[in-house]
């Protein structure tokens, strides 16, 4: 008997290719949500930084202008860091997009996969039949030609 063989098996591989294809995509929105999120950090730093500069200038004593152009630069990074969180909240609902994607493709590679399960064994059971009804035809002829 020959063998098993699937008819849309090029659909599976498709399948599978649009499933590696979701997975780099999903991998890529996550590296630019990392690196805005680094991004942030190093603001938040920056102005944790800033504050304890002024504090210590503060103590020591300092003119009102230097105050007043590290008030600018800490309002500057309070908008910066505004900006990144909404930029980290576009690419959190990004990932969240690509992982659903992900999560259709392999969704669509199982159902393919199921159903090439089923006709194997519907194939299998249609060869086990073929293999009965050979049996039985030769146990005929022989008992046909032996009387």
């Amino acid at each position: 008997m020959s063998g098993f063989k699937f008819k849309y098996e090029n659909i599976i591989q498709i399948k599978e290719r649009m499933e590696e294809s979701a997975k780099g995509r999903l991998a890529g929105a996550q590296r630019e949500l990392d690196i805005e999120k680094n991004k942030l950090n190093s603001l938040v730093d920056e102005k944790n930084n800033c504050i304890g500069v002024i504090n210590n200038r503060v103590k020591e004593g300092t003119n009102v202008t230097f105050l007043q152009q590290y008030n600018s630069y800490m309002n500057s990074l309070s908008t910066n860091i505004e900006k990144k969180e909404k930029d980290i909240q576009v690419c959190k609902s990004r990932v969240n997009e690509k992982r659903e994607e992900l999560v259709r493709a392999v969704k669509e590679k199982k159902i393919m996969e199921k159903f090439k399960e089923k006709e194997r064994e519907k194939f299998i059971e249609w060869e086990k039949k073929q293999e009965i009804l050979l049996v039985d035809e030769l146990v005929t002829y022989k008992n046909f030609k032996s009387n």
